[in-house]
């Protein structure tokens, strides 16, 4: 960003649609009908929080999210030909950021004397880039939203133990999934960080629900031999401060993600959420592609 201050501290004045609504919404859902566009050559740096509703977004120029922001925007399309950053490779996005794609019609885009049907709630990108770094906490957390429990926990308990340098990087309020110890995949669960409490090495997180499985957290040492095997569960962190999610309604088709025509465009996509995706039984509208 320090590259393009002068670029990027500017907001869009020019274009068709006149960004600055979204400034006065602070903290209320808005709904503005209005197909927004920004230009090639234009920055938009959204440095508010917000919650609007809008037709679509096209991007051709570039679209900044500052951190400390709180932004949810409900569309029946995004396509990106110029650049979506909330972010960077190095440091995560400290805000949070949903983009929730609503069915609707059929997303047919003419550019470049090229037709394409996206189909319905595309988030589409068409030679642009995305830059988003979702993991919450620090930069240093990356390859820490997954571990193995320490402890074996029962049914009906509401703690699990991990170890401390995992711990420091899922926050209290973050939701976190825990694996079947059993062939029955059914018996994994999703729990909610209430308090955590650090022993040694390890952390209690406690939890805001009571476990409805057992989670092995063992090692077992095999007689046939002196290799010690974990059986232990995994926990993963769920929560993202990016997400992209299709809304819920009665239609199977809930918006799609797809990344094409760049074959020279570096993508960074880290730690973001996709949900509720997918066109069922359709060739071509996966969750993510």
């Amino acid at each position: 960003l320090a590259d393009n201050q002068n670029l990027l501290s500017r907001f869009i004045e020019r274009a068709e649609i006149d960004w600055k609504p979204w400034s006065s919404y602070v903290g209320t859902s808005t709904t503005i009908a209005s197909d927004i566009e920004i230009r090639s050559g234009d920055a938009v740096v959204v440095d508010e929080s917000m919650n609007i509703q809008i037709n679509s977004l096209k991007v051709k120029g570039m679209l900044i999210f500052r951190d400390g922001t709180q932004v949810f925007i409900e569309t029946g399309s995004v396509i990106v030909f110029g650049l979506i950053q909330a972010g960077s490779e190095e440091a995560p996005f400290q805000g949070h950021l949903e983009i929730i794609l609503r069915s609707g019609d059929q997303i047919i885009i003419n550019e470049e004397g090229r037709s394409e049907n996206l189909g319905v709630a595309p988030f589409a990108v068409l030679g642009g880039q995305l830059i988003l770094n979702g993991i919450p906490e620090a930069s240093a957390c990356v390859q820490r939203t997954w571990t193995k429990l320490q402890r074996t926990v029962q049914k009906g308990d509401t703690f699990i133990t991990v170890p401390k340098e995992v711990a420091k990087c899922w926050p209290v309020g973050g939701n976190v999934v825990l694996s079947s110890s059993t062939n029955t995949p059914q018996q994994s669960e999703a729990v909610t960080i209430t308090f955590k409490e650090n022993f040694g090495s390890s952390t209690r997180l406690y939890l805001a629900e009571q476990l409805q499985y057992l989670h092995l957290g063992e090692n077992e040492k095999f007689v046939s031999g002196d290799r010690t095997i974990t059986l232990a569960s995994e926990a993963g962190l769920l929560t993202r401060s990016i997400v992209i999610r299709g809304k819920i309604e009665s239609s199977i088709e809930n918006g799609h993600f797809v990344i094409h025509r760049t074959p020279f465009v570096k993508q960074a996509i880290i730690g973001v959420e996709f949900n509720s995706l997918g066109f069922q039984g359709t060739l071509g509208r996966y969750p993510i592609h």
